[in-house]
């Protein structure tokens, strides 16, 4: 997804007939065009949909980005929420949230290395609710300071007046998340149901109770085909809870949960007699989808032969859906360590157990399965490293 933050991308049939974008009808197709050449000239642009598990998404349309042009094109029933990503060899490089609904016709153009990719046009339900506060004086005018400060840190050196700015901008940040959020909040509450519900999907209310009690609301009132979506929207901010209270419980100190996973030779491995046979253990979520996961293998390795003979081994768990995907990964990166998977990705047990909703998604353990940090960068791991295992 990010968490990345960070995703699980499932190849499906344009047309698919899914809970979260009710079964094709024959209702006239969607037609989201882009011309983003000023940022990306070749690559390729996809249409994803969540699932009722987070940090996953269904992929719903492909197609090639020439000379920085694409075209998105599909049926589809009811409006639906879903996610244009730009991707470049399966990394996404940047992506924008768009209301997908049949007869619409959507421009995706590129904004400016601040503003990022901006929609135009779409059919009436993305026009209400993007314009809900894309068109507001208070979001103008923030995006206007944001834009200045962003400018301005850019051009300024490493230091205290860097430092200031980036404060700065982080303030700004904020304010605009804050006015989206409060415009979406509104529009939760609108008495058309698909409305609140897009509202709802699109983040208004947040994994929060009130979310819950409003989509229980509008379940009575929809469709068959909608009301699954209130399930599934229900089904992931609950995962979401989940998640965020085992990911919070998780602190330094606390001893990590164990699980079992599977090799891909089909053995179940167990985290705990890894930790019982080494010094200090780096759990590793990742997936062959995730550049960043990627990147961070040749460092891995360069730790591993470093000091795996002081005790220090590498627990990978990939949270690929399909097998042959991980196995064509860890076999082009040359993954030495214990090298473990389970398809049900996201909602694995260990995923779950973990509070796992991005990735990369790292735990350091001692021999007593005991928790020493999480989520380090390759730098502040290499120092652990060296202080635990002189």
């Amino acid at each position: 997804m990010p968490s990345s933050a960070l995703v699980t991308l499932q190849r499906v049939v344009l047309c698919a007939c899914l809970v979260l974008a009710p079964a094709c009808t024959q209702e006239p197709g969607f037609r989201i065009q882009g011309d983003i050449g000023a940022f990306l000239t070749t690559g390729e642009a996809v249409l994803v949909g969540s699932t009722s598990v987070p940090a996953e998404e269904r992929v719903y349309a492909r197609a090639p980005i020439r000379d920085g042009r694409f075209e998105l094109l599909g049926e589809t029933g009811p409006a639906w929420l879903g996610k244009v990503k730009i991707q470049v060899e399966n990394e996404t490089r940047t992506a924008t949230q768009v209301i997908v609904e049949p007869g619409s016709l959507l421009d995706i153009r590129w904004g400016g290395w601040v503003a990022g990719l901006t929609t135009a046009g779409g059919g009436p339900h993305h026009q209400q609710l993007v314009l809900s506060w894309r068109d507001s004086d208070a979001y103008r005018e923030t995006l206007a300071q944001y834009t200045e400060v962003m400018t301005t840190k850019r051009a300024t050196p490493e230091g205290s007046e860097h430092e200031a700015l980036l404060a700065d901008a982080n303030r700004l940040y904020g304010e605009l998340d804050r006015i989206r959020r409060s415009a979406l909040d509104a529009l939760a509450g609108d008495q058309e149901p698909l409305t609140a519900l897009l509202a709802i999907e699109f983040g208004a209310l947040g994994a929060t109770s009130a979310a819950l009690e409003r989509l229980d609301e509008l379940a009575s009132g929809l469709s068959s085909g909608l009301a699954r979506r209130v399930a599934q929207k229900r089904n992931r901010i609950e995962a979401v809870q989940e998640l965020a209270a085992n990911n919070a419980a998780l602190v330094a100190g606390a001893i990590a949960p164990d699980f079992a996973a599977m090799t891909l030779g089909g053995d179940p491995t167990h985290l705990s007699n890894v930790v019982a046979a080494n010094k200090i253990v780096l759990v590793d979520f990742w997936a062959s989808w995730c550049a960043p996961c990627i990147k961070q293998f040749p460092h891995l390795k360069d730790l591993r032969a470093q000091y795996g003979d002081r005790g220090f081994e590498v627990v990978g768990v990939s949270l690929d859906t399909d097998e042959e995907d991980w196995r064509e990964a860890s076999a082009d990166h040359g993954l030495t360590w214990v090298d473990l998977g389970d398809p049900l990705a996201f909602s694995s047990p260990a995923a779950v157990a973990f509070g796992v909703t991005h990735l990369p998604k790292t735990y350091l353990l001692d021999a007593d399965r005991r928790i020493l940090a999480k989520d380090l960068h390759p730098d502040a791991l290499s120092a652990e490293l060296a202080e635990r295992l002189r």
